[in-house]
């Protein structure tokens, strides 16, 4: 070979070989940041006596002799397994993430000062029951034991960032609850997305858009929105995508499926319980999968990295999984601002001083200390009225500001004490007493317990509003207008062992009399059907439901929330073979969003491509309206099938056809299969299939952004379901690269109550958070996504 190719043989000998020893030295020793799953954990000091085992899939197994022990053991795997998480979690809720990022993260913590969790994080530990208090000190301590003991390399991410971990506070865990409850509230979102459609489309109802907005907000609160807030609109959206894109919180897509089946319905006899939370998809998941047992207790399922509990699954007593309640926690607020003493605003013809807090930002710089000076700490201040939190800050003098009232930022918020008492309830009273210190984020819980009874219950405070319904922001100036109070915990829906057998929630409209009082802004009732379908079918037929029927239930992707618009894309007329190829492949499909599904992508295709034409052909009538483009794209996005058939059918300006609007299907459908074509990279649409255009992606947290590392840590794969399906997956298009799945189910869990009863659970992705580990992705690699106990 040195004779024949000199010079490849000079280069494989000086330069690739260098290369790969080099890499093959970094491995092995970033590799040893990975623990040893092999190894039993002892931790043993004058406090604490606990193990630590690890089954064959990365679930620890901690043994202890008390309560304090397992919250202590709990927080020392949690750094073992996810400690950049952690890290970056903290920095993300007290808006620190740039003294470790640099200044593309600034914007980002800009954001959560403005929220002020840490604050509001610090105000809360008063409210706190102390033995609540104690399980976060324990916690804490079992972090920082292990930093303080750990005689192995930090996880990569360290290395990469050049930064060392902070000791963990029992207030960061406070401050992780909030930023968890952020994720799931997506309320002031929506009251902007109302303003922009009020805008862009005035004379169509608002129920068009918000089905279950069945009364009109009046005209002079509208015309008052507008007029003073609109003009925030497009700064406020563009801090709630960064606050998906860059912090992984909240979506339009934030929900859950949990349902629960009496055993008199069950092969085994025993209540089983099912749920599957759906968040933002990331590589490490929120959820951390753990058992914990002590002479008195004995908990499995998931916790939250940054919390000792076991927030979803079960003790010896009773089995629990929640779902998103989809209540109206947050409003808006206009607040007017002195013109002569910017430092004031009004309340009920009174001028007050607004609350001011001045925030150091201390970023950090790309370069190397050696390349460049340290960089200046630069400052920013940030007010508040009694209403909430100024959300955004001009830089010149405005009359007016929008705050932000939160369940989450009140200073008397108890929801830990309701899931640390969680932890130890033995029946459904005790239950329903802990549930009713929760405050945010409102769930959903589902119940099960030894003795075969199920529950549902309703958590979370709910705003008794002066004025209005939380659909549009409202004066701040006039105290009537302001939060009255809570809904009393009794009121919220509830039931218990009901007659039908099971209970079903996935984030849909509750049958109750206040139901109108907690939200507005409920998911479809498609997923709760198709659960219902599926569980009544096996009821009325006597066939006894077994875990594995919950398996598949999981996974099942019929959508049956396509037809009013495949109905009419049915009947639309064409000419080119092409086109009526498409058609014809749409009247055999039947709504399946299955990997191998053809129907489900030329679908797809054509809705987001006819949705964009219609609603864009409506707005660019009047030239005043050229200039709204970004509030038309953000309106787009939210825009369901049904909506658009409605929208189409009623108030379009195309609905005089058989067929609404028919010029736009076919030059959408001609449009979408111009892209199907440039994806697929095929005229052949037997390869159009939804699993190789529709792909699942697990960005890193931190590091998906770098090219390089994004390689090494993010993960892709084929995705199937979508929106209404019960195995939920939205699909983002990408009309250069295809649709992606960046939310979705976190994990599945199915148990029966009980410690020797049966429990299936896993998380989507995988265990660890190190990219060296075999646990990174482990459950990526099976395509069940599930793990057997």
């Amino acid at each position: 070979m040195n004779n024949r190719f000199p010079l490849l043989f000079r280069a494989t000998l000086f330069v690739l070989l260098p290369l790969l020893c080099v890499a093959s030295y970094f491995y092995s020793q970033l590799s040893q940041s990975v623990p040893d799953y092999g190894t039993v954990y002892s931790i043993e000091n004058e406090e604490v006596k606990a193990n630590i085992a690890f089954s064959s899939d990365g679930v620890p197994h901690v043994q202890g002799q008390n309560i304090k022990d397992l919250f202590f053991a709990i927080g020392y795997t949690h750094a073992m397994e996810r400690l950049w998480q952690l890290e970056v979690s903290r920095r993300i809720a007290d808006g620190t993430l740039s003294q470790v990022m640099g200044e593309a993260a600034l914007p980002l913590d800009s954001v959560m000062r403005a929220y002020g969790l840490l604050q509001a994080a610090e105000n809360t530990k008063s409210a706190l029951d102390k033995e609540t208090i104690a399980s976060l000190v324990a916690y804490a301590e079992g972090i920082n034991y292990w930093l303080k003991n750990n005689n192995k390399l930090l996880p990569p991410e360290f290395l990469v960032a050049g930064v060392e971990p902070e000791l963990w506070k029992p207030v960061d865990s406070i401050a992780i609850i909030k930023l968890f409850a952020l994720s799931l509230s997506g309320n002031m979102d929506d009251e902007l997305n109302r303003l922009a459609k009020k805008k862009l489309f005035p004379n169509v109802p608002m129920e068009v858009f918000y089905p279950y907005d069945l009364v009109e907000t009046p005209e002079e609160v509208t015309q008052l929105s507008l007029n003073n807030s609109y003009s925030h609109t497009p700064k406020l959206a563009t801090q709630f995508e960064l606050l998906q894109q860059k912090g992984n919180i909240g979506g339009r897509y934030v929900g859950s499926n949990a349902w629960v089946v009496s055993g008199k319905h069950t092969d085994s006899g025993k209540p089983i319980l099912a749920n599957d939370p759906h968040l933002g998809i990331s590589l490490p998941s929120y959820w951390y999968a753990a058992e914990m047992s002590s002479a008195s207790e004995h908990l499995k399922g998931m916790t939250l990295v940054g919390l000792p509990y076991v927030v979803l699954g079960k003790n010896q007593h009773i089995a629990w999984g929640a779902t998103n309640m989809m209540a109206d926690q947050q409003d808006l607020f206009i607040e007017t601002v002195s013109a002569e003493n910017p430092r004031q605003y009004l309340l009920d013809d009174e001028w007050l001083d607004f609350s001011f807090r001045k925030e150091l930002f201390d970023v950090k710089s790309i370069y190397p200390q050696w390349m460049s000076k340290k960089a200046r700490p630069t400052t920013a201040v940030y007010r508040r009225t009694q209403a909430g939190a100024v959300l955004l800050e001009q830089t010149s003098q405005a009359d007016f500001l929008l705050s932000l009232r939160w369940v989450a930022l009140e200073n008397n918020d108890t929801s830990l004490d309701a899931f640390y008492k969680l932890q130890f309830s033995r029946n459904w009273q005790e239950f329903r007493s802990a549930l009713a210190m929760l405050k945010a984020p409102s769930l959903n819980f589902v119940y099960a317990d030894n003795e075969g009874n199920i529950g549902f219950q309703a958590s979370g405070a709910i705003p008794i509003r002066g004025n209005g319904d939380g659909t549009s922001p409202q004066l701040g100036s006039r105290s009537e207008n302001h939060w009255q109070g809570y809904l009393e915990f009794d009121l919220l829906p509830s039931q218990y062992n009901p007659e039908q057998g099971f209970i079903v929630s996935a984030n849909d409209k509750p049958e109750s009399e206040i139901a109108d009082k907690m939200s507005h802004e409920w998911a479809s009732d498609y997923r709760k059907n198709r659960i219902s379908e599926i569980l009544t079918q096996h009821v009325e037929n006597n066939r006894k439901m077994s875990f594995r029927d919950m398996q598949q239930m999981q996974r099942d992707v019929i959508d049956k929330s396509v037809f009013p618009l495949l109905d009419l894309m049915r009947k639309v007329e064409v000419k080119e073979p092409a086109q009526q190829k498409a058609i014809d492949i749409l009247k055999q499909w039947q709504g399946e969003f299955s990997k191998d599904s053809v129907g489900a992508t030329i679908y797809k295709a054509w809705f987001e491509q006819l949705k964009s034409n219609v609603l864009t052909a409506n707005l660019l009538q009047t030239s005043d309206q050229v200039r709204e483009q970004g509030a038309l794209t953000r309106l787009i996005s939210v825009v369901t099938a049904e909506q658009l058939v409605k929208f189409m059918t009623q108030y379009s300006d195309c609905n005089n056809s058989t067929v609404p609007c028919l010029l736009h299907f076919q030059n959408s459908l001609s449009q979408s299969l111009r892209m199907l074509r440039k994806l697929s990279s095929s005229d052949d649409m037997n390869e159009w299939e939804w699993g190789s255009l529709h792909r699942s992606r697990y960005d890193h947290i931190t590091f998906s952004d770098v090219k390089l590392l994004e390689e090494l840590m993010s993960r892709e794969r084929w995705a199937e379901g979508s929106e209404n399906s019960i195995n939920v997956s939205n699909s983002r298009l990408d009309r250069t690269e295809g649709f992606f799945k960046d939310y979705g189910a976190g994990f599945r869990q199915i148990m029966s109550p009980g410690s020797n009863q049966k429990h299936d659970f896993g998380i989507v992705s995988g265990q660890s958070g190190n990219v060296f580990s075999p646990l990174y992705d482990n459950y990526l690699a099976t395509e069940a996504n599930r793990a057997r106990k």
